[in-house]
């Protein structure tokens, strides 16, 4: 991931555990690709007291400020970057919900900054920034799925399923969120992401494991597909996006596992 300003930033890995962690590659011809550098943007992120009450599987970076550079939404927590070499204090936010996941970011409403989706079973939250700065937002539900096995975000994407609809253009993606009942599901934003209305949920499946999802046009039939674990199987499945909206998508074989996780 990288920021228009972060020039001399080629890649990141952002790691969400009792310690929120960076570690970030320069693109400088003479630093070898084995060395990264480490950034502990939060050592207080899950306090081990904490652990058992809350899980925080989501991670996602995207600009909230208009400054040029990534900023990480994790946990209930914004962390907004300080810039440059990224080495400084960053500043930490509270997100609306103190036991939200928050997992997914993306300018929903298109007005230039982005929104926060996050988790907290069976709600599906939606937070959108009143300033500028990112440093203030409000919060509503716009849906439902059943709780993931871990407790909180547990498998899920921005994928663009249905390409002419969601958001005020129809170019907002379709948020794709796996649950441990096992289900796979994916929201499509209203015209005016900001209301507080529920967005429409559409179920692709019964069988997904609720570890991990992507999305890809699999059959070159200009639809997104879906793939995850069939649990009834333990095996790595793609599911046909038919075109239209409906439930129930067809599932295709890729391999086997030794388990369903």
């Amino acid at each position: 991931m990288r920021g228009k300003k972060n020039a001399k930033t080629k890649a990141w890995i952002i790691v969400a555990g009792t310690t929120l962690l960076a570690w970030t590659l320069s693109n400088a011809g003479a630093i070898p690709i084995n060395k990264w550098t480490n950034i502990k943007i939060d050592q207080t992120f899950m306090p081990p007291d904490q652990q058992q009450n809350m899980t925080a599987f989501g991670v996602w970076a995207a600009d909230v400020n208009g400054d040029g550079y990534l900023d990480i939404a994790a946990g209930c927590f914004l962390y907004i970057n300080p810039g440059a070499n990224m080495m400084g204090k960053w500043n930490r936010i509270n997100l609306p919900v103190a036991d939200g996941d928050a997992c997914l970011m993306y300018d929903f409403d298109g007005d230039g900054q982005p929104e926060i989706i996050a988790m907290e079973y069976p709600n599906v939250l939606y937070y959108h920034a009143t300033n500028k700065a990112g440093t203030a937002w409000t919060s509503h539900v716009i849906g439902q799925v059943p709780r993931a096995g871990h407790g909180n975000a547990q498998g899920q994407c921005l994928a663009d399923i249905e390409p002419t609809v969601g958001g005020p253009n129809g170019k907002a993606p379709e948020v794709v969120l796996l649950s441990e009942e096992p289900s796979l599901y994916y929201f499509v934003a209203p015209t005016n992401p900001n209301d507080n209305v529920a967005w429409t949920r559409v179920q692709v499946a019964s069988l997904a494991v609720g570890e991990d999802v992507s999305a890809a046009d699999f059959d070159g039939d200009g639809f997104v597909d879906l793939a995850t674990v069939d649990q009834s199987l333990q095996t790595v499945v793609w599911w046909k996006n038919p075109g239209t909206r409906k439930a129930g998508w067809t599932s295709y074989p890729i391999g086997k596992m030794d388990g369903p996780h």
